[in-house]
């Protein structure tokens, strides 16, 4: 007799992509035949913001030259929809990384998280030809 059978799956924190689910004889049954096994496996999806490397994140930023000399103050939400605080004093080297110890992915059957990498990118203005010289005039005093 044919039937449907509805399968509860549980994703557990900090599961990675191509990680196996096996529901043991849970397979399609026929008479004088022992079922198979249902085997569930993770696809992960990829997020606009982050990259998953084992149990951290990676993400970049874009400051402004302004801030890339004096300094900023970012907020970054994580995927739990926490804010997450991003901060420099002074000045900070375009593709300068940061680690945030903890705002990762869960790591699977603990309680701990991995990190989350963050390059710091510096977006350069577009400067007219007399903001050029007067930004030449200042860094040459």
């Amino acid at each position: 007799m044919r039937s449907d059978k509805k399968v509860e799956v549980r994703i557990e924190k900090g599961m990675k992509d191509g990680e196996e689910i096996i529901y043991s004889k849970e397979a399609s049954q026929l008479p004088n035949v022992i079922p198979g096994d249902l085997v569930c496996i993770i696809n992960q999806i990829p997020h606009p913001v982050f990259e998953r490397i084992g149990n951290h994140l990676y993400t970049d930023i874009e400051i402004t030259l302004e801030e890339a000399l004096l300094g900023f103050l970012k907020i970054i939400k994580s995927l739990d929809r926490r804010d997450v605080i991003i901060e420099r004093k002074g000045v900070t080297p375009p593709f300068h990384s940061m680690i945030i110890t903890g705002e990762g992915m869960p790591i699977k059957g603990t309680s701990r998280f991995g990190d989350m990498h963050v390059t710091i990118k510096v977006k350069l203005p577009e400067l007219t030809s007399e903001e050029s010289k007067e930004l030449a005039s200042i860094l040459n005093n």
